[in-house]
């Protein structure tokens, strides 16, 4: 069974659409990080608005006890929390 995950995007701007979520997983962690696309326009003026959206992943295991970890690039617009 799958389970919700929520990230965020800059919309509208430069980072529209989910490319990938890449995870890696062992007995006491699950590490995730979203991939979104993002417009090479060095032009495109990219606001501080942001937007979530809600993507689907799968687990090899149940969750049970493990610590999920993710990432929060340099440069990204999504406030800490």
């Amino acid at each position: 069974m799958g389970s919700a995950l929520e990230y965020y995007v800059n919309e509208p701007g430069c980072s529209p659409d989910l490319d990938r979520i890449d995870q890696v997983e062992n007995s006491s962690d699950v590490t995730l990080n979203v991939i979104v696309g993002f417009t090479d326009d060095e032009d495109k003026s990219c606001p501080t608005a942001y937007s979530s959206r809600t993507a689907v992943i799968t687990l090899s295991e149940p969750h049970g006890a493990r610590v999920f970890f993710g990432c929060r690039p340099d440069g990204s617009y999504v406030p800490k929390g």
